[in-house]
């Protein structure tokens, strides 16, 4: 129950604050560009775009939510509630996914139609956006401002944007599967094109196990460098 009330919290939150108002207009710039290009690239396209937009989405936003709740003194009260941390993480994690599903939807149906799996767009979005949301905890537990924490990020964004090369036959490398983002590329991709049994298992499990990990960072990191100096641990 306190976690689903505060997943409610966060939901009205992001929209008092704008933020499906905002990324509305971003999925539209998104989707009139990709309808302009020739048929032939689209879904490649669309592919790239979701990995890089709404996958990350969360990424992004976490860092001004937190930020703000810390210059509002809001984590000293949330911490002295019955919430756990742990249920904190979440319901920023679960909200904050919610908002990369619907607009990666958006984007895709707006673009290319019906013509798409929703399981594995769905899958692929999921799981990359609550892998990334969860970095996001351990690169803002260190990070005083928003523009440190955006002037950052790329520490993550480098690294994870090296599959693309190998998406778009530029280099290829079984080394890539050690990426989690190899893994929501092929995810991804498997909702317009079909992909071998074993390597779509082989990436949700690669996925599940980077969750698993970067969650237990953040756990780790929130708690010793937010949580710990509220002065109000959980």
């Amino acid at each position: 129950m306190r976690l689903a009330n505060a997943i409610k919290y966060d939901l009205r939150l992001q929209f008092r604050h704008g933020f499906y108002y905002a990324y509305l207009i971003v999925c539209i710039v998104y989707i009139v560009v990709i309808r302009s290009l020739p048929i032939e690239i689209r879904q490649p396209a669309l592919v790239l775009t979701l990995l890089t937009d709404p996958s990350i989405l969360g990424f992004l936003f976490l860092g001004g939510i937190i930020l703000l709740e810390k210059s509002q003194k809001t984590l000293d009260g949330i911490f002295i509630t019955p919430i756990r941390m742990e249920e904190y993480i979440w319901s920023k994690v679960i909200s904050l996914t919610v908002l990369a599903v619907l607009s990666s939807f958006l984007i895709t149906v707006a673009s290319v139609g019906f013509s798409f799996n929703p399981i594995w767009l769905f899958l692929g979005i999921g799981l990359s956006s609550v892998l990334f949301i969860f970095l996001g905890f351990t690169l803002v537990s260190f990070t005083k401002t928003v523009n440190g924490y955006l002037l950052s990020s790329p520490i993550y964004f480098i690294l994870a944007i090296a599959p693309v090369l190998d998406y778009f036959g530029v280099f290829d490398s079984p080394l890539f599967y050690i990426i989690p983002t190899q893994s929501s590329i092929t995810l991804i991709d498997a909702a317009f094109a079909p992909k071998a049994a074993i390597e779509l298992t082989l990436s949700v499990i690669l996925l599940v196990i980077y969750n698993y990990l970067a969650y237990r960072w953040a756990r780790n990191w929130f708690y010793k460098y937010i949580v710990l100096r509220t002065g109000a641990a959980s």
